[in-house]
């Protein structure tokens, strides 16, 4: 069984805690990255505009929330201090609007609004998490576990909708 340690607030914490923790962060991120690229390449395979357009559409949520990150930290700390259940919930919601669109919409030829709300959803988690401030600066200023409650909303959003009405079927 591991021992428990102590963070710097004292709170005890397992190596258990540690390991869900890092699991959950990026297994969540880890499945956005698969489906965007998913997404790019269904997308390439259409021919070149499609491609491109898919691409940018992977790229502006990202070049957009590492604008805010630089320039606009305090907004996006102000999503770490919204209630764990609040968060959550509006993680669900984006995690079901996710499989929704890729249902829906994934061959929608006018606007690629599912690889815009896979890549707003990343972009968001990685940037208002803090944890590329505290890698970049090497201190931390919250807690790494203020944006976990979204991380959990966004895969309970996409499991929950997964086992309601099944993995959306892409490109039938």
């Amino acid at each position: 069984m591991s021992s428990p340690q102590r963070d710097g607030d004292g709170h005890g914490r397992s190596t258990f805690y540690d390991a869900v923790r890092v699991l959950t962060v990026t297994g969540t991120l880890g499945v956005l990255v698969v489906l965007a690229t998913y997404l790019v390449g269904r997308a390439w395979q259409r021919g070149f505009h499609p491609g491109i357009r898919s691409l940018a559409s992977v790229m502006l949520p990202i070049i957009v929330g590492s604008f805010a990150f630089m320039f606009h930290r305090g907004s996006l700390a102000r999503l770490r201090a919204v209630p764990t259940g609040l968060a959550a919930l509006g993680g669900a919601a984006v995690g079901a609007a996710i499989m929704l669109t890729l249902r829906h919409l994934e061959s929608f030829s006018g606007v690629p609004i599912p690889e815009l709300l896979v890549a707003s959803c990343l972009a968001l988690l990685v940037f208002a998490s803090g944890s590329l401030y505290g890698m970049a600066f090497g201190r931390r200023v919250r807690p790494e576990d203020d944006a976990l409650s979204y991380y959990y909303g966004v895969v309970i959003g996409m499991l929950g909708y997964v086992i309601l009405l099944g993995f959306p079927t892409l490109g039938g």
